[in-house]
């Protein structure tokens, strides 16, 4: 009876719904929706692959960790109040400043390498123009002496024309007789004068830039104001060494090339994230060395190092900046007869721009005549 009640009370309803023009049913939440976790559902969304580096794991971390305090909290039945929030703070809000370190960290040393591209691409560009203006230089100073010589040349022979329609007028056998000497003494005199005074011109010229460094706005300024005929002197830029710090280590636990890499890398990136190397070379017996674009930038690299980095790790290595040893260059085949300033001498003649522009040499000759050498009539000869 109670069943048949039922059924006919749905169907009144159902009618009743009809006639009120509102068929379809609005639908509800259900509870499984209303109650559902979206902490966690944002968590199950996050994708590693979408961050940087690591960065997506520490992210991921952080909103578990979140998501443990907030079932927790609402367990418990917990009301917000100064209590949670504190709470709140220290367990999980504290979380974040690291990350937003990281990921500054990142962003600089992103901003440092587009720095050291730009400097680099700036760098090459300006050398090639300053070679290319050295090479033009050169070649116009060598064109101006074959132009003075050509022109001696043609006043030579204007006034050796009027001397062989005379000859000519007088005896064709006189003409072949005294033709080479009247070249002899008119031409050739002028055109050896003229190659050594072109000859001692390019090598002042030479001696000149030697001694003056200027930029390439400066050269390119001076040959714009110049007048024909002239030319701006210019020096190619002399290259500034690299400094190098080589890392040894003491104890045989650290003599690994790769885990010394990565342990003073992240060390130099943790205390000095915009310092700038060239490279991160090995050395024997596990070292390491560190290469930077001068000593300036290699001294200031270890004093960070050594200053702020762990002392228990940095007690573990020897940091040094080795010192430049000028190069040496061995001649063989001495003769015995030569002293040092004759080989002196003789190397600067051929060669102007081993000496300054006060004619003093850039560089020593010691001479080794070794004990087995007493039969030879050489020896060696050793210049640094």
């Amino acid at each position: 009876m109670s069943y048949t009640l039922t059924g006919r009370l749905v169907a009144v309803g159902w009618v009743l719904t009809n006639q009120s023009g509102e068929g379809d049913e609005t639908p509800t939440e259900s509870p499984l929706d209303k109650y559902a976790n979206e902490l966690q559902r944002l968590i199950d969304r996050i994708d590693s692959d979408d961050f940087a580096d690591d960065l997506g794991t520490d992210i991921w971390k952080w909103f578990t960790e979140l998501e443990t305090f907030s079932s927790a909290a609402v367990k418990a039945g917990l009301a917000y109040g100064k209590t949670l929030r504190n709470r709140l703070v220290k367990e999980n809000l504290e979380g974040l400043i690291p990350i937003f370190t990281k990921f500054t960290s990142k962003i600089k040393e992103r901003d440092a390498n587009i720095f050291d591209l730009q400097t680099a691409l700036a760098g090459s560009d300006d050398a090639l123009l300053r070679a290319k203006v050295w090479t033009l230089e050169k070649e116009n100073a060598t064109l101006r002496a074959k132009l003075d010589l050509s022109s001696d040349v043609a006043a030579s022979l204007k006034d050796l024309l009027p001397k062989i329609d005379d000859l000519k007028s007088n005896n064709t056998v006189v003409i072949r007789e005294e033709l080479p000497t009247i070249i002899k003494q008119i031409a050739c005199e002028d055109l050896g004068n003229t190659v050594k005074s072109a000859n001692s011109e390019l090598v002042e010229q030479v001696k000149q830039n030697c001694n003056e460094v200027r930029s390439f706005a400066q050269v390119a300024l001076q040959a714009k104001n110049l007048p024909p005929g002239n030319s701006a002197t210019f020096r190619p830029p002399s290259s500034k060494p690299e400094g190098v710090l080589l890392i040894k280590p003491k104890d045989d636990s650290v003599r690994n090339h790769d885990s010394n890499r990565k342990i003073f890398a992240e060390m130099l990136q943790k205390n000095d994230p915009g310092a700038r190397l060239r490279g991160i070379g090995k050395i024997h017996g596990g070292g390491i060395k560190l290469i930077a674009a001068s000593i300036d930038e290699i001294q200031a690299i270890r004093d960070v190092l050594l200053e702020k980095g762990d002392k228990e790790v940095s007690d573990k290595y020897e940091l040094a900046i080795p010192n430049r040893k000028s190069p040496q260059i061995i001649l063989y085949n001495v003769d015995k007869e030569v002293d040092q300033d004759t080989m002196k001498n003789g190397l600067l003649a051929k060669n102007i721009l081993l000496a300054d522009g006060n004619n003093k040499p850039h560089f020593q000759v010691v001479l080794v005549f070794r004990p087995e050498m007493a039969d030879s009539t050489t020896g060696s000869s050793r210049l640094t």
